[in-house]
């Protein structure tokens, strides 16, 4: 039996997040850029600002992944650990070309 101790819930970082919806033309999201998007967070957050009281912040965030250029797979969903691709064979073409060994 490995050893253990007795844990706790605790509760802290309270916060409410507000998820914009997406573009949608014709039932099809709309693909839009990085400064396309942050324009609209930031209009939605002066938005928040004006009609909300009582907040201590409002602040616009995003995740950030690395994906593959030829294909849009997010690199670790579509790499081996050895760091080789295996996503599309575009991708592997140019790991090899640029000195890497299949495994």
């Amino acid at each position: 039996m490995s050893p253990s101790f007795q844990t706790k819930t605790v509760f802290s970082n309270y916060r409410i997040e507000v998820i914009p919806s997406e573009i949608y033309v014709r039932g099809v999201r709309q693909r839009t850029d990085h400064d396309t998007r942050q324009m609209e967070l930031r209009e939605a957050v002066a938005k928040i600002e004006r009609h909300i009281d009582d907040i201590d912040s409002v602040e616009a965030r995003w995740n950030t992944d690395q994906a593959c250029v030829h294909c849009d797979t997010t690199v670790a969903m579509g790499c081996l650990d050895s760091g080789e691709p295996a996503c599309c064979d575009e991708a592997i073409a140019e790991w090899v070309a640029s000195g890497g060994v299949p495994e």
